[in-house]
């Protein structure tokens, strides 16, 4: 079992992307060239980040910018 899958609900979103892989935050702060509290803060729900942190975060992750999309609660539907 994954520890993503493990700590389910409790951590979601680019959380759960980030453990999946087994980085730190301050890995793939590394990874993109910011600060582990500037992870800290995206993955606890700071709203409106850069789409240039999208997507440094997408390729550190190896994963679509839609899925950082999801990830993060943004789903591209109106309400």
């Amino acid at each position: 079992v994954r520890l993503a899958q493990r700590v389910g609900d409790r951590v979601g979103g680019l959380a759960a992307l980030r453990l999946e892989r087994g980085l730190s935050q301050k890995q793939l702060a590394d990874a993109i060239g910011t600060s582990q509290p500037h992870i800290a803060r995206i993955e606890n729900g700071r709203p409106n980040i850069l789409l240039a942190t999208a997507n440094e975060l997408a390729a550190a992750l190896g994963v679509t910018l839609d899925d950082i999309n999801e990830a993060l609660g943004f789903d591209g539907r109106s309400t």
